[in-house]
């Protein structure tokens, strides 16, 4: 049995690996497994040869549902329609200035590490070399 949600649940039909993974305790099936185990669902498999399962039909079907109820959502549907248009009105750099950007961007991260690796070497070496040798020579 494998631990799901804190509750053993009985897995069976997914496969010597799936088996393998919730007899070591390890159970990695993905969020729509874990949630209709959950709830008593038994992943069975819906056409005989294939991978068409019941919880990835399930899954499906919710997805749909929830995007059917989010378009006629007057509220979702217009808060929708309004980023839609502000993503019209956004103008979006060309591809030339997009491959300068990125270059820019690239030859300023170079330098600024550089330029912090020496402050570091040199804060090191004043630190752990250069100031213990100077108060040595003042005792």
């Amino acid at each position: 049995a494998a631990q799901i949600f804190g509750r053993a649940i009985e897995v069976k039909g997914d496969g010597p690996r799936v088996a393998r993974r919730a007899a070591a305790g390890i159970d990695r099936r993905p969020a729509p497994h874990a949630i209709f185990a959950q709830l008593g669902v038994k992943n069975v498999q819906l056409v005989e040869g294939t991978d068409v399962k019941l919880v990835y039909v399930l899954g499906l079907g919710l997805a749909v549902a929830l995007a059917a109820w989010a378009w006629t959502n007057a509220r979702v549907h217009a808060l929708s329609l309004e980023v839609a248009t502000e993503l019209m009105r956004v103008t979006w750099p060309s591809w030339e200035e997009t491959r300068v950007s990125t270059i820019a961007v690239v030859v300023a991260s170079l330098v600024a590490a550089v330029l912090l690796f020496g402050m570091d070497t040199l804060a090191y070496k004043m630190m752990v070399e250069w100031l213990p040798a100077l108060w040595g020579k003042l005792s």
